[in-house]
């Protein structure tokens, strides 16, 4: 009795852990584990576009075959790296929690901020400009002292 109850509490966890798993996989890329959200809101792709394209994590699978069936006289530099790393059960190799997506995304951003400073900046110099062109056609109309010319009738 003792196994049949244990098994059914094993089936209720993995039954948990599989729709933790499946909320994961609609809301996370499995490959970096960054979230829908911030793919969504990136200008260069969308979650959608980025796990199938970018993450695709069966792109990877197929990779890690392809390098694990090749001899070792036949592989590339990466191509040994990537291996090693698989044959030592190591991910460091795996841009976890990073994207290139994202990444370009805010390069983009910190350009478009730049662009936005300069343009700024300029226009404050164009303002500071009429100012003092302003205040010196004032100086010509009303003397050295604008504030005597105030009660003029």
């Amino acid at each position: 009795m003792a196994d049949i109850t244990s098994l059914s509490f094993d089936h209720v966890g993995t039954g948990r852990v599989a729709v933790e798993v499946e909320a994961d996989m609609a809301n996370k890329c499995f490959v970096c584990g960054h979230e829908r959200s911030a793919l969504d809101d990136c200008r260069h792709t969308n979650f959608l576009s980025h796990i199938q394209s970018t993450h695709n994590p069966w792109h990877y699978m197929s990779y890690f075959m392809y390098v694990m069936s090749k001899s070792s006289s036949e592989r590339t530099g990466l191509e040994s790296f990537v291996h090693a790393q698989l044959e030592a059960n190591q991910i460091r190799f795996l841009p976890l929690n990073r994207s290139l997506d994202l990444e370009r995304d805010k390069v983009s951003q910190l350009a478009t901020t730049n662009n936005l400073l300069t343009m700024l900046q300029s226009i404050h110099g164009d303002v500071q400009e009429i100012l003092r062109s302003s205040s010196s056609k004032r100086l010509e109309e009303y003397g050295s002292d604008p504030s005597s010319n105030d009660n003029r009738d």
